[in-house]
């Protein structure tokens, strides 16, 4: 490439400059062979410069003009030197054509090499353009094919084929029948009706392939005949492009509609269509809302009609909204007029869209009337709560729940916190319980929070400390929630200041009378409806000779209801009768009976169910003893008397 061009500059600057000199001699001897010589030579040039064009730009124009040229050139000089032949020619003419035969063949020569050059050039091109030709078909995405008519088969087909039905090109080539074979029963008619002798001009169907794995191909047929002379098909070419995803995505566009239309019928919202302000389209749910009978009674009626008086002007401003800006609206809370003239409270939103090819409105509205309802019955019972909060008889606090576990600051507080612990409300709300507690309470608090969180509530008793000092018992139940995402307490402590103080009293009279009884000298004893000992006091252990860790739990060793055979009846005592003065005899540690009094009474519980006995047991074996000795005495003392008489 680097030569060539410079080659070709100097032949043509060479063959302009022959031209030109066999001019000059035409115009000293002016001879016909010299002229045509000098066109010879003119001819040349230009065919030597389009050809330098057509090196440049790869015209085909510059070639045909180039072969012309030299054609009618090699003419010219033929003919001239056919009339040369008859004169006689001087020396230096001689000479000057001696060089222009020379030249001649050496023009001819290189014009034949440069001639071969180009048909070996177009040839390449030729092969180079089929390669191509070929590489596109068979890397086109497309199925292409070309099928005979008779005998029936393929002649080509793409090796697209294998991805399209699955089946590869020698199969196709092998079964004549398999296109027939794999196209969909269903529009087998189709393609023989592209196969008609009669079929004029391109054919553009849809054709349904069965793909080897069982599968359907949707393709798009695009097709053209091949024509003998006679005017008879010989041959269809076509072009197959598989439009199986454009069939699936028309089909879940179908399938989409579809759905939408279901879930527009059957949502329980009140859906509709205006245009120009009048209803075009009503779904049962908005037929129902507004109490019509039928969408058809709806249909054509301007949509203001239905809409609450307070509310038309902001609906006219948001229609203009909706028309103008084509966006949609935000939704806002309306009023509706139902054709029985009754309200009904309705959240509602609406956008722009085309129906039926015109600029409409879809509006959506939901029926919140019920959830009107019942935020106003709901603000009404937190109106009752904050009454109850702030006017129940215990103290209540909630407090936030700190990621520790520890209660943390206060939220809210009511009036009774306020009045017993001498806080203002904006105190306590910089405040944390740690703020009220004392230090010994406070302790305790980690060990409570982590059963508050674990079981959601826990009762416990704290020690408070007012704003003036005051140490305040309380009981607490803490109960652990979640209160707009945020985890807190609520608290609700009891002043037990009076009922520790009765816990107190009834613990010294417990000590006074514990002690009363363990001073006693009769044997104080206690029992259960089962006969278990409860209590055993220091006189039971001296007159029985049991010690109380011996018998108290086990069942009672004496037989407090008397079991022992020298008891009539009706001196048995039962569970929940009182018996006074029962003379018994009693068995001790050590076996000796001994002569006992006893008096019992029925210990009973908070419903004045009995559940037990509580007995006083006196020792009378020594007043015994002396009786009879009286008694003996007495009888000796009669004797005595009798005898004297």
């Amino acid at each position: 490439m680097s030569w060539a061009f410079p080659v070709m500059v100097a032949k043509i600057s060479f063959t302009f400059v022959l031209a030109f000199l066999y001019w000059y001699i035409f115009s000293q001897y002016h001879e016909h062979y010299i002229r045509l010589w000098a066109f010879s030579w003119t001819f040349y040039s230009l065919a030597s410069l389009l050809e330098l064009m057509h090196f440049r730009r790869d015209f085909t124009l510059e070639v045909q003009g180039h072969q012309a040229l030299m054609l009618l050139s090699g003419f010219l000089l033929l003919r001239g030197t056919y009339a040369f032949l008859g004169r006689s020619v001087a020396k230096w003419m001689a000479f000057v054509i001696l060089m222009d035969a020379i030249w001649i063949v050496l023009v001819m020569s290189v014009a034949l090499g440069m001639l071969t050059v180009y048909f070996d050039k177009t040839r390449n091109e030729l092969a180079v353009s089929e390669q191509l030709f070929l590489l596109l078909l068979e890397n086109a995405n497309d199925l292409i094919y070309r099928y005979r008519i008779t005998p029936p088969g393929f002649d080509y087909i793409s090796r697209e084929a294998s991805t399209i039905t699955g089946y590869s090109p020698a199969e196709f080539y092998d079964d004549p029948e398999l296109f027939f074979k794999i196209v969909h029963p269903d529009d087998v008619p189709v393609l023989k009706s592209i196969l008609q002798p009669s079929t004029r001009g391109n054919t553009d169907t849809v054709l349904r392939l069965m793909h080897k794995d069982g599968s359907v191909t949707w393709t798009e047929q695009h097709s053209v005949p091949v024509f003998a002379e006679s005017g008879s098909i010989i041959a269809v070419q076509g072009i197959a492009h598989d439009i199986t995803e454009r069939k699936r995505a028309d089909l879940a566009l179908k399938e989409s509609e579809e759905r939408y239309r279901s879930f527009v019928e059957l949502s329980p919202d009140m859906t509709f269509v205006q245009q120009d302000g009048n209803y075009v389209y009503m779904n049962p749910a908005g037929v129902k809302l507004l109490g019509a009978k039928s969408a058809e009674e709806l249909l054509g009626q301007p949509v203001l009609n239905f809409v609450h008086p307070e509310h038309r002007e902001i609906v006219k401003v948001r229609m203009r909204q909706l028309l103008e800006l084509s966006k949609q609206v935000p939704l806002i809370e309306e009023q509706m007029v139902r054709v029985d003239g009754k309200i009904v409270f309705c959240e509602v939103t609406a956008a722009p869209i085309m129906y039926r090819g015109r600029q409409a409105v879809q509006v959506v509205a939901r029926d919140i009337t019920k959830r009107k309802r019942a935020e106003e019955a709901l603000r009404a019972s937190e109106e009752k709560y904050r009454q109850l909060f702030h006017y129940a008889n215990d103290m209540i606090t909630l407090c936030r729940l700190t990621e520790s576990g520890l209660p943390g600051q206060y939220i809210e507080v009511n009036d009774v916190a306020c009045r017993i612990l001498g806080y203002s409300r904006d105190e306590f709300m910089t405040m944390t319980p740690k703020d009220i507690d004392d230090i010994q309470s406070w302790e305790k608090v980690p060990q409570i929070m982590e059963t508050v969180v674990q079981h959601g509530n826990n009762t416990f008793e704290m020690c408070l400390v007012s704003k003036y000092g005051e140490r305040i018992p309380t009981e607490i139940n803490s109960h652990a929630f979640s209160l707009n995402g945020e985890k807190v307490i609520l608290s609700i402590a009891r002043d037990i200041t009076s009922r520790k103080r009765r816990q107190e009293e009834l613990r010294e009279t417990n000590e006074k009378l514990n002690a009363i009884i363990q001073a006693s000298p009769l044997a104080i004893i206690a029992v259960d409806q089962t006969g278990i000992v409860r209590s055993w006091n220091t006189s039971a252990e001296s007159i029985f000779g049991w010690k109380a860790y011996e018998v108290v739990g086990c069942q009672c060793p004496i037989a407090l209801t008397g079991n022992h055979g020298e008891l009539n009846e009706k001196y048995k005592p039962r569970l929940g009768d009182k018996v006074t003065n029962m003379e018994a005899l009693r068995k001790t540690k050590d076996g000796r009976l001994i002569d006992v009094s006893i008096s019992a009474s029925p210990l009973r519980d908070r419903r004045g169910i009995a559940v037990g006995v509580m007995a006083m047991v006196e020792d009378i074996t020594n007043r015994k003893r002396a009786e009879v000795e009286i008694l003996e005495s007495r009888k000796k003392a009669e004797q005595a008397v009798n005898s004297f008489s």
